[in-house]
């Protein structure tokens, strides 16, 4: 479940630079530096097996899982499971990614081998897995610089932002960073958003070192510190009510609720997530750590330099007349009652052109009376619109809408016709394309645009090397141009 503020628009008169910028480094940093984690996990996991020291330690690391978790130090009750399964099916290299991935396992054999080893195996063995970290492992990024609870560093609470474990990780994270952040710059400001981002990205990694005390399995992404614009975000504008956008699964919607409230809610649901699903890879710890942060922040600017919203509340203002008078009207058409629907989409129409959906709304209920000339000055401009934004589906589907619920031709304008022919010919569409030369031949009122339309399909027909087609087309405009306006044949064959 996704749950992110989405009242403010974005501007590209005045861009998120900071935003952008923060995107980019990312990017940059995974396809660049963190390219090479792939290989030296592959050269780390040729050489354990070469060594067979799965071998050695898989038996030890089935028990380490059994008895932590038996001690409810480990949630991770599934993995001795997994292990057996992938030992069973001699899969020795996922259980060699398995047991080396685990750097808790490997801090423990260090310290405690020697006690259920023989001398001589533990030497070789610490000799053989110092090479491996020392060569290999130390080099991956997220062992590197990845914030690991046990052993924090004032770097690593800024660096572990910027790594990510895989591309799926990094385009969520960048994919709601975008939709967040350009809000919380405007708001904040770039250079108190910068720092307030980087604090909360810090602090987010602070707590979850306290929750998770002496692991050593690192943590990256900035999905702490994105959870800390959300804090900012909703204690910025407090009770004020603003709009959500709320996805789950296969549902999607908007809603608008005071800000604040849903605070509580997206802590929550960290939490019980953290419960619920502790064994998995999500750090949801780092998540509540930031949305604490953002909260606690924003309390804290606003004592020393408040946030300003009078921008959000200017267009707030504008926009609450637009959203009252479209609910207004929702509420007509939910009532039945058409006319006065009619009557508000129209004067929302005129007042607010640029609104995407509108037209299409007004379309719905002036099709109700096809008769009437309101209905072909609707369609009309929103086709028009349509194509203007090469919305050509759209187009087409309200040109046959129409055709279907007027049967008189001459009701169509003529430049309906054409303009679609020639967008279906460009999309490469040719069957709708004769359908409106066919319509055009009942309504044109000059040979002109029917020879134009004639030469436009056989140039089409010709090029796609359909002989048969362009040659009617041809001679189809020769009879044009030399008789009586009107003397036209059906075209021979459908495509």
């Amino acid at each position: 479940m996704l749950i992110i503020p989405a009242e403010r628009r974005l501007d590209w008169r005045r861009p998120p630079i900071v935003t952008l910028l923060l995107i980019l480094v990312n990017v940059a940093i995974f396809f660049g530096y963190q390219r090479h984690d792939g290989e030296l996990w592959r050269q780390a996991l040729d050489y354990y097996l070469q060594q067979e020291l799965h071998l050695l330690e898989a038996p030890e690391y089935r028990d380490y899982l059994e008895r932590r978790i038996r001690l409810g130090q480990d949630s991770r009750s599934e993995r001795p499971q997994l292990l057996e399964e992938l030992i069973q099916e001699q899969n020795h290299l996922a259980v060699s990614a398995l047991i080396l991935s685990d750097r808790d396992f490997t801090v423990y054999l260090h310290q405690e081998a020697h006690r259920f080893w023989h001398e001589e195996t533990f030497s070789r063995w610490q000799e053989q897995r110092s090479h491996i970290d020392e060569t290999w492992l130390n080099h991956v990024s997220s062992f590197r610089f990845g914030l690991i609870p046990a052993d924090v560093g004032l770097d690593d609470l800024v660096v572990y932002q910027f790594l990510h474990g895989n591309f799926a990780h990094l385009l969520g994270n960048m994919i709601i960073l975008f939709l967040l952040g350009f809000a919380v710059e405007a708001t904040l400001g770039k250079f108190r958003y910068l720092l307030s981002y980087l604090a909360c990205g810090a602090i987010s990694g602070l707590f979850y070192s306290l929750i998770e005390g002496g692991s050593h399995i690192p943590l990256v992404g900035a999905s702490g510190a994105i959870s800390g614009l959300m804090g900012i975000y909703v204690t910025t504008y407090r009770l004020q009510k603003i709009r959500f956008f709320f996805w789950a699964g296969v549902y999607f919607n908007y809603f608008r609720a005071p800000a604040l409230w849903l605070l509580p809610v997206w802590l929550g649901k960290e939490l019980l997530d953290y419960w619920q699903q502790h064994s998995s890879n999500v750090a949801y710890m780092a998540h509540a750590g930031g949305l604490i942060a953002g909260y606690a922040l924003t309390i804290a600017m606003s004592r020393w330099s408040p946030v300003s919203t009078e921008v959000e509340e200017d267009e707030d203002a504008e926009n609450l007349a637009f959203r009252r008078e479209y609910n207004a009207a929702l509420e007509a058409v939910s009532q039945v009652n058409l006319d006065q629907a009619r009557t508000r989409f129209r004067r929302l129409v005129e007042q607010h052109p640029d609104k995407p959906g509108l037209l299409e709304h007004l379309y719905h209920l002036e099709k109700l009376e096809p008769g009437k000339p309101a209905y072909i000055e609707c369609a009309d401009r929103l086709i028009g619109s349509a194509l203007k934004t090469n919305q050509t589906e759209l187009a087409l589907q309200i040109y046959r809408d129409v055709r279907k619920r007027i049967p008189q031709p001459e009701r169509i304008p003529d430049k309906w016709h054409y303009r679609l022919l020639i967008t279906c010919l460009r999309e490469n569409n040719l069957k709708d394309a004769e359908a409106a030369f066919q319509a055009l031949q009942g309504c044109a009122t000059s040979a002109d645009i029917l020879i134009d339309a004639c030469q436009a399909l056989a140039h089409a027909f010709r090029v796609r090397k359909m002989s048969g087609k362009a040659d009617h087309y041809e001679n189809l405009a020769g009879q044009l141009s030399q008789g009586p306006f009107g003397a036209t044949a059906d075209p021979a064959g459908q495509v």
